[in-house]
């Protein structure tokens, strides 16, 4: 079903949108300065933001696998679990949003003072990133969890968002190229890869297939249609429900039902809709709790 071209993009495209609205939102706020992103009560409220729905499905997952499935724990281990994002696909993603946090900010700066040279030193830096660490063998658990393997799919949010620049058709297609044949090589040749031999399908390499498409999304401003919307805004709770819903409840759908095309498209209507409306409930919980600790501003 071509998964290495979509499903495997779906984190690197969340990358780039995050890059992107952070971006736009620093512009906004006006921060002329590190110290204005860095300060503690915004990084507080990013924090916040991100852990109130992550605690709400760790939660319902502990639950579940303690009292369900009967499946001892102890503290230490929650604690683990916890820092490293729980279960299910995806669930590197937590520890890798709360890093952004903290990275996004330089990112931002650098691009831009330096623009397109910038982007480049990002760029750089995400493969020296990939290089040190096959030569400090770091292992496959921890690579998971490290912001710095998404740092170029930021930068080019970021870069698309402070510039408004529109890749050319040239680069765009190169780039592409570049990442489909890699993905070829890779996912359905069985090539080995030297340095980015950890989750290659959404590698550095990999994920500049979907930046140039991205980009012309983007540009897409003026294209409104409410439910996508909505759907957009609750975009992290959906990953979130669909985390938990893969890691504990899809093999009981699958026992009932063999045809994988139905298979597949009862469990996004299930992610989906559960994830909106876990949205709605969850937003302004979170919003009740920021403003009580006069986070809301």
């Amino acid at each position: 079903m071509l998964f290495p071209f979509w499903v495997d993009m779906a984190v690197p495209v969340f990358m780039i949108i995050s890059g992107y609205l952070y971006s736009l939102s620093y512009q906004k706020s006006g921060y002329s300065n590190l110290k204005q992103c860095y300060s503690i009560k915004a990084s507080i409220k990013r924090l916040i933001r991100f852990t109130i729905p992550f605690f709400i499905i760790f939660l319902i997952e502990h639950i579940i696998f303690r009292f369900l499935f009967n499946q001892p724990s102890n503290v230490a281990n929650v604690i683990k679990s916890f820092i490293t994002g729980g279960t299910g696909p995806g669930s590197y993603y937590y520890p890798v949003l709360i890093q952004f946090v903290f990275i996004m900010p330089l990112i931002f700066f650098v691009i831009k003072k330096y623009d397109i040279k910038g982007l480049l030193v990002c760029v750089a830096a995400n493969f020296l990133f990939e290089v040190i660490k096959s030569n400090l063998y770091i292992s496959e658990g921890v690579y998971r969890l490290l912001v710095f393997r998404y740092i170029t799919v930021i930068a080019f949010g970021c870069y698309f968002a402070i510039t408004k620049t529109k890749l050319g058709i040239g680069i765009g297609c190169t780039m592409m190229i570049i990442g489909i044949v890699y993905i070829i090589v890779t996912q359905y040749l069985a090539f080995p890869p030297v340095i980015m031999k950890y989750w290659t399908g959404t590698s550095m390499l990999a994920s500049i297939y979907i930046i140039p498409i991205a980009s012309m999304l983007l540009k897409c401003e003026k294209l409104r249609f409410s439910p996508i919307e909505l759907i957009g805004k609750a975009s992290y709770n959906i990953f979130l429900v669909q985390m938990a819903y893969y890691g504990i409840f899809a093999d009981w759908l699958y026992a009932v039902i063999e045809n994988k095309f139905l298979q597949f498209v009862i469990s996004l209507l299930i992610c989906v809709l559960l994830g909106v409306v876990f949205y709605l409930l969850e937003t302004p919980l979170t919003k009740r709790i920021l403003k009580i600790l006069k986070l809301s501003s």
